[in-house]
């Protein structure tokens, strides 16, 4: 063992603390050994030292052997305890094992010490990683039954025209209504009617997958509705529905589900996402405040790297953090001189190191913002190049975040294609010969053939 293992030593004689540290030397490489033979020291050996294994006389002046595995069991239940005698009748061997003893050892035989040891050990790490596992099970069982008692969700069973078969008491905390009355209303006295279109669609699509063999074993839908309460309230609700199915799998008849309502929620995402919305407006008008030469600039962007995002069918989440990261991607400028960022002529080489700051400008000012997306990061990437030729980092292809490479290649397009202070628009031309030319080598061949699809075949064009 590598560790320093702590042994409490119980013996009045220091000619057999002598036997036993011998043969503790040979079985372990560390370990610290203390004797006592006095009750009291014991005890607040055990409780302050905190032993990794107690080896005890079974007789002594002051007190015995199966004392010592009583206040070990109490004060520390998962140290080890081994009793070394110089005899001992088999009475009180088995005494001493029924009473908590690890393992017990006859002094004339004492070179069997070592293994004992080393088995006890072994024995107590196998005991306390039990424990723990009991302990995380209970724990588990106790968390599960306090969500089952206090469950506010609602399991139900309807048929195929959505009439409610069964339902859970906790419909009451939800509607209002007792289960009996519940289950006696109609759809449309719990359904707006969108609502009950929505169901009825939702029942024709499932039974188109199943009728074109389309069968998902444990398959089940998320869809979300409104439902009317007793006092004729409108709640939002979210449901988990499946069919229930017979033993080869088709459907008997009847839809089972779990409902919760998801009202609140619904609408403080509503106003998290105006208030993210209104947060990304305010920070894109500061950027082109500062620079009025781009005023539209980074809007466009957002237009192309969408489009761009459709074509490659990216996610949801994806395409929402390349939206707003591409509406802010220059708020890094808002921290170079306004008169650098709108000089006419050629800049030097100062003020092109100033310019080519402005996406870690932008990484520091949003780093801090708690953004659902990894906004931060993608703008002070969206001037990397695959071929490492980019700046402020010179990052390479596998290292650029893809929302990253987007922006890139939508910033180039609209930038070359637009006025800029120190020349005249190049045209959209002159931008797809840019991004064709260097496909691969500094734009990303997804992302550069998906923008160039889009003003060729497409017929894309800015707003």
């Amino acid at each position: 063992m590598d560790k320093i293992v702590k042994i409490l030593l119980v013996e009045d004689l220091p000619s057999d603390v002598q036997l036993a540290e011998r043969e503790i030397s040979k079985v372990l490489n560390k370990y610290q050994i203390k004797v006592t033979e006095r009750e009291e020291d014991f005890i607040a050996l055990l409780e302050n030292w905190k032993p990794d294994l107690v080896i005890s006389d079974f007789k002594l002046p002051s007190f015995d052997g199966l004392s010592a595995i009583k206040i070990t069991l109490k004060k520390s239940p998962f140290t080890p305890l081994i009793i070394l005698t110089g005899s001992i009748n088999e009475d009180t061997a088995v005494e001493c094992m029924k009473a908590g003893a690890t393992d017990y050892v006859i002094k004339e035989h004492i070179k069997r010490l070592g293994t004992a040891i080393l088995n006890a050990l072994k024995q107590k790490e196998i005991n306390i990683q039990k424990y723990r596992t009991e302990e995380k099970l209970r724990e588990n069982e106790a968390k599960l039954r306090q969500i089952t008692d206090n469950i506010s969700d609602i399991v139900f069973t309807m048929d195929m025209n959505f009439n409610t078969t069964y339902v859970s008491p906790s419909i009451y905390k939800l509607t209002g209504f007792e289960v009996n009355d519940y289950l006696k209303k109609n759809l449309v006295e719990k359904h707006p009617p969108e609502t009950i279109k929505m169901f009825r669609d939702i029942i024709k699509e499932e039974l188109e997958r199943e009728k074109n063999s389309q069968i998902e074993k444990n398959r089940s839908r998320i869809i979300e509705f409104k439902h009317y309460t007793k006092d004729g309230k409108s709640i939002i609700m979210q449901s988990h529905i499946s069919f229930i199915r017979d033993k080869k799998g088709k459907p008997i008849g009847l839809l089972q589900g779990a409902s919760r309502d998801i009202t609140d929620l619904k609408y403080s995402q509503l106003k998290l996402r105006k208030a993210m919305d209104d947060m990304i407006k305010t920070i894109s008008k500061i950027s082109e405040v500062k620079d009025p030469y781009t005023a539209g600039h980074q809007r466009k962007v957002s237009q192309l790297s969408l489009k761009i995002a459709e074509e490659l069918y990216l996610s949801s989440d994806l395409m929402e953090g390349i939206k707003i990261a591409a509406l802010i991607h220059d708020i890094g400028k808002v921290g170079i001189p306004s008169e650098i960022l709108v000089k006419p002529g050629r800049l030097n080489e100062i003020e092109f190191a100033l310019i080519r700051d402005h996406p870690r400008l932008g990484y520091e000012i949003l780093k801090e913002i708690e953004f659902p997306y990894p906004i931060a990061k993608i703008i002070l990437q969206h001037h990397e190049r695959i071929n490492g030729t980019g700046y402020p980092l010179q990052l390479k292809d596998k290292s650029i975040l893809l929302e990253a490479k987007i922006i890139g290649v939508a910033d180039v397009v609209e930038a070359m294609s637009s006025h800029r202070p120190y020349r005249p628009a190049l045209g959209n031309e002159a931008a797809l010969d840019e991004i064709f030319k260097n496909k691969g080598i500094l734009y990303d061949l997804t992302v550069a053939n998906a923008c160039i699809k889009l003003f060729k075949e497409k017929g894309f064009k800015f707003d």
